[in-house]
């Protein structure tokens, strides 16, 4: 929590010190591992999924989209083409104070052995569908498949910039 905050503090910082304050905001994610345990923290739409015999977005995206979403205003089909996907309820740089959503909410996740995350922005997501990802568990070049994937979102329509990355944890 407290990274959350140093961060949104010194990006308010320098959107004061340009004179525009409140108008530099941004996404972060973050999964944070030991040997055996981990957790995942994220404010904004950048997700982290957990691929692992199939596809679970373990993080929620803080858009009106998904809130509109998850009250039942908006079904799947309606949430994909809804420009309200890209407004952001919640950034870092955009508000004095930050909350972002931990998860697991209680205690440190269990890692399993073989299990593979993906961090990504929206515009890699958004044009590309879960079961795109299922690829990441078993291919043996992951930057191969990231960049292959990057290139199927942009043929895909894709305009926003494109980020990602992926964890393979070891099989034991």
């Amino acid at each position: 929590m407290q990274a959350y905050q140093v961060a949104n503090d010194r990006i308010r910082s320098f959107s004061n010190a340009q004179g525009k304050p409140n108008e530099a905001g941004t996404t972060l994610t973050v999964w944070i591992a030991t040997a055996t345990h981990c957790l995942t923290a994220n404010i904004g739409d950048t997700r982290c999924y957990s691929i692992r015999q199939s596809v679970r977005q373990i993080t929620r995206d803080h858009s009106v989209a998904d809130e509109l979403m998850s009250q039942g205003i908006l079904s799947p089909k309606e949430f994909a083409s809804s420009p309200l996907r890209h407004q952001l309820t919640q950034s870092l740089g955009t508000r004095v104070y930050v909350d972002p959503d931990i998860f697991p909410t209680d205690q440190f996740e269990e890692i399993a052995p073989g299990q593979t995350v993906l961090l990504c922005s929206d515009g890699f997501y958004a044009n590309l569908a879960d079961s795109d990802f299922n690829q990441l568990e078993t291919v043996p070049d992951l930057d191969r498949e990231l960049r292959r994937l990057a290139d199927e979102s942009l043929d895909r329509g894709s305009t926003d910039n494109i980020s990602a990355v992926v964890i393979r944890t070891n099989k034991k």
